[in-house]
């Protein structure tokens, strides 16, 4: 009986409970034909004050989410300050700019030989890197490549305070481990909060925080990345004193926090931090190498290559690539150099020395180190530089420069459109058929590009 007695209590209360759900759902339907009766009040209303095509364009910015929606508010505010529409890509782009005046070093810029080889610019290339003012007529909308290595970017773009902002989110997100791309969904909101407030708060953000601040710190020892600051803060370590007493340091490290404060002589933006050595002093270091060159090894070119190429008043460190006709010689070069610079006071270390490539195929004979990361310290100076110095056989040499000119992300995205659209393998050593295997005869930096069927881009213009 008393289980007859429960069973009839919890059948009263799941029918109660149904009841409920039902007036529920009734008092849901009530209050959402209210609200749907109130939208056309106000639509009616609207309609009335306003044109058509008004109420056609907030519909269509109402029916957009909010990160989306934020672009009209950049197209606005960029129209207002520009006096010209653009469009959300050109924003986030780093085209726009007219061409930034290049300074160049008549002995380092380009090189010149008797030969077909040569790495010299044409005055006369067309010049591309400019804004579509007139998005609407397709004549006067130059269309951009899919990869990096198709579109002309200099290093100062109008747009650059943006671009700054999204490099160093891109450097703090690798420098604590975040490989997950979280923050694309953001990038308008980002912008739009630079343009109205005149910062973005993930950045003010990482400014105080302090273990951003130790990892940064960590990263910029040489021949330390991202992983190994990353296991250095979480083994406790926190100054780079800690580091030297608790850490097995490779040689490289070593160097790294011996010359830390000459490597770390910077101007910070959004504090990421750039190396700062000025084109004047790398001009001056080119001086002194090329002049033992001459002196030591007549016939031998050389070509500073790196930011420095690419048109940047500061370089971080100074790449210069050598050759000579003969490939006797070339074997030679590197050792030859190093033991002359080293003897004139100039070579304060060197941090690693190898080979990459055979400088006489088939020859184990003169298998040579090409190339050597060094400390220099000018005459009278006591700050020290990191120079790289590379030595390229001589039918290598237009793409080693094509290499060492960079940047890291344009020569990412060529050995990427190489592979994918020209089934061809890029490397600094020369080009390569991926069918044949063969390697691909190269004579100038120009001829790279029409080998890979890409519209020649001038040195400064690869700053992507």
């Amino acid at each position: 009986m008393d289980w007859i007695i429960k069973e009839k209590t919890r059948k009263d209360h799941l029918e109660k409970y149904i009841i409920d759900i039902k007036q529920y759902q009734k008092k849901r339907k009530i209050e959402e034909e209210n609200v749907d009766n109130d939208k056309q009040q106000l639509k009616k209303q609207h309609k009335d004050e306003s044109s058509s095509e008004e109420e056609e364009d907030i519909e269509k910015v109402s029916s957009i989410p909010r990160q989306v929606r934020s672009w009209y508010t950049i197209q606005d505010t960029y129209t207002q300050r520009h006096g010209y529409k653009v469009t959300p890509r050109l924003v986030i782009g780093s085209r726009g700019r007219t061409e930034t005046e290049l300074i160049k070093g008549e002995s380092y810029q380009t090189t010149t030989t008797d030969d077909n080889i040569t790495t010299e610019d044409d005055d006369t290339t067309d010049q591309t890197n400019s804004l579509s003012l007139d998005d609407d007529n397709d004549k006067s909308v130059e269309k951009l490549g899919v990869y990096a290595c198709q579109r002309p970017c200099n290093w100062n773009p109008f747009n650059k305070d943006i671009v700054e902002i999204f490099e160093f989110l891109e450097y703090a997100r690798e420098l604590k481990g975040d490989k997950i791309n979280s923050r694309s969904y953001r990038i308008a909101a980002s912008i739009a909060d630079l343009l109205s407030d005149g910062y973005v708060q993930d950045v003010e953000l990482l400014k105080v925080d302090p273990e951003f601040k130790v990892l940064d710190m960590f990263y910029n020892v040489h021949g330390a990345g991202s992983y190994t600051a990353q296991e250095w803060y979480r083994r406790g370590r926190r100054t780079l004193k800690d580091v030297l007493t608790h850490e097995k340091l490779s040689r490289d490290q070593e160097i790294g926090i011996k010359y830390y404060d000459d490597f770390l002589k910077k101007h910070v933006i959004y504090i990421y931090i750039y190396y700062i050595i000025p084109r004047t002093e790398v001009e001056e270091i080119a001086n002194e190498v090329s002049k033992l060159l001459d002196e030591n090894f007549p016939g031998s070119i050389m070509t500073v290559c790196g930011s420095y190429r690419r048109g940047k008043p500061e370089s971080g460190d100074v790449d210069i690539v050598m050759t000579h006709k003969e490939n006797s010689v070339s074997s030679k070069l590197l050792v030859g150099i190093l033991d002359i610079f080293k003897v004139k006071g100039l070579l304060v270390d060197i941090i690693t020395m190898g080979s990459d490539c055979k400088l006489r195929d088939g020859d184990d004979e003169h298998l040579r180190s090409d190339q050597a990361l060094c400390i220099w310290r000018q005459p009278g100076s006591s700050t020290c530089r990191r120079v790289d110095f590379v030595v390229s056989p001589y039918e290598n040499y237009p793409v080693a420069i094509l290499a060492w000119t960079g940047s890291s992300h344009f020569e990412r995205s060529i050995r990427l459109y190489a592979k994918k659209v020209m089934n061809v393998k890029v490397t600094s050593h020369g080009l390569y058929s991926r069918t044949t295997q063969k390697r691909l005869p190269v004579k100038s930096e120009r001829d790279a590009f029409e080998i890979l069927n890409l519209k020649w881009l001038e040195p400064s213009q690869r700053n992507c």
